[in-house]
């Protein structure tokens, strides 16, 4: 069984003595204290991202998405498997400040269903490659993305990509709703959990407190 892509920069940031308030201002931060440095790395592929060229690549999907009429609040649906595409998603979303409601590409396609009902998307993200077509949402526009491994990807100046960034955390809101994460509904039908950037980041603190 292939070995999924890792994220292997794990020093966590010190939050508890910032003033930080978005995932957003955490990701200005990383691009300019460690542009360079590894952030994803496909141990099988012998291939990996830096800061720099996963920040900047998130950068150009949130463009794109807001090109195609995309606002600050909307709800987007995300499916795809485990892997750099999905963080690529998933920091795009949080540049952007769309609601991401994450569903997994194995998770069966009746369930899929139901919970593209449920929440009602504006549009539709799919990361990775090998997704089969939604059936369910034939209307929904619908957005691809994959992950640029070549080392020329996002290489572009550092200064600039940090200015970008700084900027959108100026817009950022830390309390709006960002994330939707789904229950496994074992115990019933599944449910939505709203998750804010703030709140994402006080739950940090928290684990690195214990």
């Amino acid at each position: 069984m292939a070995m999924p892509t890792t994220a292997i920069d794990r020093k966590p940031p010190d939050v508890e003595r910032t003033t930080v308030t978005t995932l957003v201002e955490l990701f200005a931060r990383r691009a300019s204290e460690a542009v360079d440095r590894s952030a994803v790395v496909d141990p099988l592929a012998g291939r990996q991202l830096t800061w720099g060229q996963l920040l900047a690549q998130a950068l150009v999907v949130a463009e794109r998405l807001e090109a195609a009429g995309l606002r600050r609040g909307d709800r987007v649906v995300h499916v795809g498997g485990h892997g750099a595409d999905w963080i690529v998603v998933d920091f795009a979303c949080l540049l952007a400040g769309f609601v991401q409601v994450a569903l997994h590409a194995d998770s069966p396609a009746a369930e899929r269903a139901e919970q593209l009902q449920l929440f009602r998307p504006r549009a539709l993200i799919c990361s990775g490659s090998g997704l089969a077509p939604l059936r369910a949402a034939p209307a929904l526009p619908r957005h691809e993305v994959r992950v640029d491994w070549s080392s020329s990807a996002g290489g572009g100046e550092p200064t600039a990509l940090v200015a970008g960034l700084k900027q959108r955390a100026a817009a950022a809101d830390p309390d709006a709703p960002a994330t939707i994460l789904i229950s496994s509904g074992t115990t019933g039908r599944p449910r939505g959990f709203v998750h804010s950037q703030r709140a994402s980041i006080e739950k940090s603190s928290d684990g690195l407190r214990h």
